[in-house]
């Protein structure tokens, strides 16, 4: 094996090689990194208002809507806001007698 004469040089020489090396792997790490820390907020942030969201609309179906919930009257088994079924007892039920039209002459 052949002696190296200007140590120094050689030394440099060596450590700016790897150097160079280590700088491209480092700066891919880095951006690796810091991609996972941006979409792990991102994603943590839209887990967090979907969450929010979901609970206001178990809780709170209607808040700051100004619209209040219809409420049925609770013969024909209907009831609650969102039944909207009418029951054939309800649908035979007699309709109105007919309206003569007074105002023709």
């Amino acid at each position: 094996m052949e002696r190296v004469k200007n140590w120094k040089s050689y030394q440099k020489t060596f450590n700016k090689r790897r150097i160079k090396k280590n700088r491209i792997v480092s700066f891919v790490k880095y951006a690796v990194v810091l991609i996972l820390v941006i979409l792990f907020l991102f994603g943590s942030i839209k887990l967090y208002y979907f969450g929010e969201s979901l609970t206001l609309t178990r809780n709170k179906q209607l808040q700051g809507t100004g619209i209040r919930p219809i409420v049925f009257p609770k013969k024909h088994n209907i009831s609650g806001t969102k039944s909207l079924k009418i029951p054939a007892a309800a649908k035979a039920a007699p309709s109105l007698p007919a309206v003569k039209d007074s105002y023709k002459k």
